[in-house]
């Protein structure tokens, strides 16, 4: 006999496995047919980072470098002093431009952004 520890009216609901319906595909298509075993363009990097024997092809580095040239321009255009030292200024301002070349074509442009990114109360002293 079984003891039901609710005491000995309650009833337990009755709970059966539930069957997997035939024919029902799990996996995708399994190894079969177009397609099998292709991985999409753009799941490909997410894979490459958790894969990391993954070969790293000449258009991925092609790409990680424009994505990496364009950070380092979007850095340099919105550099500001804020709490830098001007010489901590001066240093992160130059290793900035270097990379960014194509945004600032002149000296003059180069000295304007220079100056902008100080701050107010040094601006006025230039």
């Amino acid at each position: 006999m079984f003891l039901c520890p609710y005491g000995q009216n309650d009833r337990l609901p009755l709970v059966r496995k539930i069957l997997p319906k035939r024919g029902a595909r799990r996996g995708g298509r399994g190894g079969r047919g177009r397609g099998a075993g292709r991985v999409q363009p753009e799941v490909q990097p997410v894979v490459q980072a958790t894969n990391p024997a993954t070969p790293v092809t000449h258009v991925d580095l092609t790409a990680m470098e424009q994505s990496l040239r364009y950070a380092i321009q979007q850095k340099f255009l919105n550099l500001e002093q804020d709490d830098m030292t001007v010489e901590q200024y001066d240093a992160e301002f130059d290793m900035l431009s270097r990379f960014s070349s194509d945004v600032i074509r002149d000296e003059v442009a180069k000295i304007e952004k220079f100056v902008k990114g100080l701050r107010l109360d040094i601006q006025g002293l230039v």
